[in-house]
């Protein structure tokens, strides 16, 4: 039994041997390089709206022909969109080439499984609760457009559809990717773009570390335009995690280089992003790791130090986070913005406990500017559907469970970690955004459950004496 976690080695198994299936790979990356060009090129204005629907067009025409060839294709690009796409605002708001990708990959999914006549397994993690959900959220919405309670109704449907593509990304991974060739691929390939996330968004933003304090929000980071440096945040530590639980596995010194690198990159886009609950996220995922694998007294080394070697404006910034939350009962709403937060999560939920305290007012009764998505579930579908939630990350912890049974398995060790760091790095960021709606982390979360989930079906497919193998 292998005790690292190697490079994928794409061309040493029975489903990755033949060469048309890394040129596949290689095929993916290249048309979805050129298609994330055009799309950052377009926003910016640099083509016209017939150029780009044109170009829309050919790229969906390409990506649907290497998606009938092999649905893990369109994983791969799925990841390289995820990471690097812009919103396509200029088309629709809050669209990504993510969005394109995905519904080409399920619908050929959908017809694989209508002619083989069988349908997705419905007793998998995360199913049931989403399910639930999903119902509830929209009876509630229809009730709550009905009556008038709705704030904000163009965003329900949209809020509705996302949250059942994110099932539908965990339930396309399960049920596609069957090796574990092709698991280490695509982490690895997370991995990758979201280093290049950083580095773009690094780039592109002429990042400056000496800044002052109170001029940060001239260069903070934010990613490929459309994003906020707080979503950006929550999906760099997610990657942090990943890359961490891979990098703790790993024992090939080249990749280990490759994997500090990238490391690297990611913690100091999270340090130029000048987001607070990015530095807080950043905190809970090293806090998570680091006793699994290090001696306590280097981690609070680390905890200890880690301030000490930010640039001189992140610590001023981390100073500014801690005065702040000193400062939350007695802080003036307009210059402390967490005391603004608190006053107006009290609202909405004496609102919501005051109307409809059970069931809610529908998905769109509140903005996503709520900033906290425990309550956001509370007024979409009150105290019942937060229940129903709370069910659906209980949901997700079990795939964690489940993985950490597979003792001696390092990729399962792997991935158990970088799930374990991202979910409660999400859960604390949830109290100050709705960071189990939005789309810049939502995506690569379930993408990477249904990664957790498959190293686990494989295991317990395997014979036994070959489980984890």
């Amino acid at each position: 039994m292998s005790h690292t976690l190697p490079l994928p080695a794409v061309g040493k198994s029975p489903q990755t041997r033949s060469s048309s299936q890394l040129h596949g790979v290689l095929a993916a990356l290249l048309l979805q390089g050129l298609a994330v060009a055009l799309a950052t090129v377009y926003v910016s204005g640099g083509l016209s709206q017939s150029v780009m629907t044109v170009a829309l067009l050919v790229w969906g025409v390409l990506a649907l022909a290497l998606i009938a060839l092999d649905v893990r294709y369109g994983l791969v690009l799925f990841l390289v969109s995820s990471a690097l796409s812009p919103e396509l605002q200029r088309i629709a708001e809050n669209v990504k080439l993510s969005d394109f990708v995905m519904l080409l990959t399920v619908l050929v999914w959908g017809v694989r499984c209508l002619r083989a006549q069988r349908l997705p397994r419905l007793d998998r993690p995360l199913v049931l609760p989403m399910v639930v959900y999903t119902l509830l959220s929209t009876a509630m919405t229809i009730i709550g457009h009905t009556f008038d309670y709705l704030v904000e109704p163009q965003l329900a449907p949209w809020i509705i559809l996302k949250r059942l593509e994110y099932l539908l990304v965990f339930l396309v991974v399960v049920d596609t990717v069957r090796t574990r060739e092709w698991i280490r691929l695509l982490v690895f390939l997370f991995v990758a773009t979201a280093a290049a996330t950083a580095l773009y968004g690094m780039v592109t933003q002429q990042a400056d570390i000496h800044l002052a304090a109170a001029d940060v929000a001239q260069t903070r980071v934010v990613g490929p335009a459309g994003e906020n440096p707080n979503t950006l945040s929550g999906f760099l530590a997610i990657a942090a995690a990943v890359t961490l639980g891979a990098l703790l596995q790993c024992r090939k010194p080249q990749v280990t280089m490759l994997l500090g690198l990238a490391l690297a990159l990611l913690l100091i886009c999270q340090i130029l992003t000048y987001s607070r609950e990015g530095y807080l996220m950043m905190a809970v995922v090293f806090a998570t790791v680091g006793p699994l694998w290090f001696r306590v007294g280097v981690l609070l080394l680390a905890l200890l130090a880690g301030p000490m070697l930010m640039p001189q404006s992140a610590r001023m910034r981390l100073h500014e986070t801690a005065q702040m939350i000193r400062e939350v009962r007695t802080g003036d709403v307009g210059t402390n913005s967490l005391a603004f937060r608190v006053q107006g999560w009290r609202y909405y939920w004496e609102r919501a406990m005051r109307h409809r305290p059970l069931l809610g007012s529908g998905v769109g009764s509140s903005g996503l500017g709520i900033d906290n998505e425990y309550i956001l579930r509370v007024m979409e579908t009150g105290v019942v559907g937060l229940f129903v939630f709370l069910w659906l990350l209980y949901s997700k912890w079990g795939i964690v469970r489940r993985l950490r049974r597979l003792r001696g398995d390092p990729l399962a060790r792997a991935l158990a970690t970088g799930l374990t760091g991202s979910l409660l790095a999400l859960m604390l960021q949830a109290l100050v955004a709705t960071s189990f709606t939005t789309i810049r982390t939502m995506e690569p979360l379930f993408f990477l459950l249904g990664l957790g989930y498959a190293v686990f079906l494989i295991a317990r497919r395997a014979p036994r004496s070959e489980a984890g193998a």
